[in-house]
């Protein structure tokens, strides 16, 4: 999902939530159709609002958690778009950086090119270089989308399950309502399965001990929500460290078979040092 759309669905949520607030009946069905991309924030909000409405659920305590998560999901895909912009040129400077070494060693006066399409060696080098180029190309465009890339459903097992048990249902109708909404939505294989044994573990504490269930369930969203995000940013922070190892495996090789190995072949076979 694009930051555009992140964005439009928060703008949606955050609308309702206003409706749900001030008492006024909110067209949330509009929002339990069959969803478009699976997987997405979208499913999540349509699988929280089916929770919801089977449950018999209020609706505006749901509605106001959903704004909460998609503002901080929204705000962190801002702030993490933002931050990977310096990367991207990077990468861009990175595919580039090879093939500048021809018109150097050209400036230099150095047959470079001669040397490249002019021998068996040199369109080995070529190739090799094309190779490597390529390899970085695709390497440094993971790791970007690797650290720019966000959960879509942080703390959902806790939240639809703790919504549930809010409308008055039992924990087992509960588990049962929130696994068929997410079937319906193609969700199953989001839900992270430590959310899942750390939900369960506390729901069975909770019920020796006597602790409120939904108000612990909401505290174990909030942290998987934390954690996420926080694992977000440290990818961002950590993108510009790792980048020096593509650089270092496969532009520079690349840089040395375009521009040095051929100066020093040119070099070789104009002074006949290789007689």
């Amino acid at each position: 999902m694009t930051e555009t759309q992140l964005n439009e669905i928060t703008i949606r949520v955050r609308e309702m939530a206003a409706l749900a607030e001030a008492g006024i009946p909110v067209p949330f069905d509009r929002w339990l159709q069959a969803v478009t991309e699976p997987g997405s924030v979208e499913a999540v909000v349509v699988c929280t609002l089916q929770v919801a409405r089977d449950s018999g659920a209020p609706i505006a305590p749901v509605l106001t958690r959903l704004a909460t998560f998609c503002d901080r999901l929204d705000g962190t895909a801002r702030t993490v778009a933002e931050a990977v912009a310096g990367p991207r040129m990077a990468r861009r400077i990175i595919v580039l950086l090879p093939f500048l070494a021809l018109p150097l060693t050209w400036l230099l006066g150095f047959d470079s090119v001669g040397v490249l399409i002019g021998s068996p060696v040199g369109w080995a080098l070529l190739v090799l270089a094309t190779g490597l180029t390529w390899l970085g190309h695709s390497w440094t465009r993971r790791m970007i989308a690797r650290a720019q890339s966000i959960a879509p459903a942080p703390g959902f097992y806790p939240r639809v399950v703790g919504i549930a048990l809010s409308a008055g249902v039992g924990i087992s109708r509960a588990r049962a309502m929130s696994w068929s909404a997410i079937n319906d939505n193609e969700l199953d294989s989001f839900v992270e399965s430590s959310e899942i044994d750390a939900s369960e573990d506390f729901i069975r504490a909770a019920q020796r001990t006597g602790i409120p269930v939904t108000a612990g369930l909401v505290a174990l969203e909030a942290r998987f929500i934390d954690q996420c995000l926080h694992e977000a940013a440290v990818r961002v922070r950590e993108l510009g460290e790792k980048l020096l190892i593509p650089l270092g495996v496969c532009t520079l090789p690349a840089f040395l078979c375009l521009g040095v190995v051929p100066a020093v072949i040119s070099i070789i076979s104009t002074t006949h040092l290789g007689a």
